[in-house]
């Protein structure tokens, strides 16, 4: 304190009055001007997927890119930023929650399923087909194909005609 007569100082100095430290300001007093401490970091506002966060004191960007908000995919979609619109992933399955036999989301006819199987049904018939059905099929397709094969050779190649073909028969 300073005496009012001769200004001679007597006592202790008062104490700095120090204002709070920014990101682009120490502490200052308020008194004498001297600033102390460091600068604080930055602060306020939100990061996005694309945009850091700006400071809500100096608007200076800083920080990282925050993650993508992806909504769920669905059969017709794939997963997608709500702030970016990113796409990501893969398309989801086909969903029939009430058993329509159409997907909920998008109509598409689902595949009817397979009846169980019929307890009283011999059990080679539950398989497919047995091999007496397969044997068949595969020399009736052999007995096609040689006609076929033959008809190509005497109509088309040798140029003969069903007269000639029945010749040959009648001769034996």
């Amino acid at each position: 304190a300073k005496c009012s007569v001769c200004n001679a100082e007597t006592g202790e100095l008062a104490a700095h009055k120090y204002s709070e430290a920014t990101c682009t300001a120490k502490a200052k007093c308020s008194v004498c001007n001297a600033e102390t401490g460091e600068l604080k970091a930055h602060s306020g506002g939100t990061a996005t997927c694309t945009a850091k966060a700006k400071c809500s004191v100096c608007n200076t960007e800083y920080g990282e890119l925050a993650e993508h908000k992806y909504s769920e995919a669905t059969c017709t979609a794939k997963a997608k930023c709500s702030v970016c619109n990113a796409e990501t992933g893969e398309l989801a399955e086909h969903k029939d929650a009430n058993s329509d036999g159409k997907c909920d989301a998008c109509e598409y006819t689902m595949s009817t399923p397979t009846p169980d199987p019929d307890p009283n049904e011999p059990e080679d018939s539950k398989d497919g087909l047995g091999t007496g059905a397969i044997r068949g099929i595969a020399a009736g397709s052999t007995a096609v194909a040689g006609v076929g094969g033959f008809s190509l050779f005497w109509f088309v190649i040798k140029k003969k005609s069903l007269a000639d073909l029945l010749a040959v028969f009648k001769k034996n």
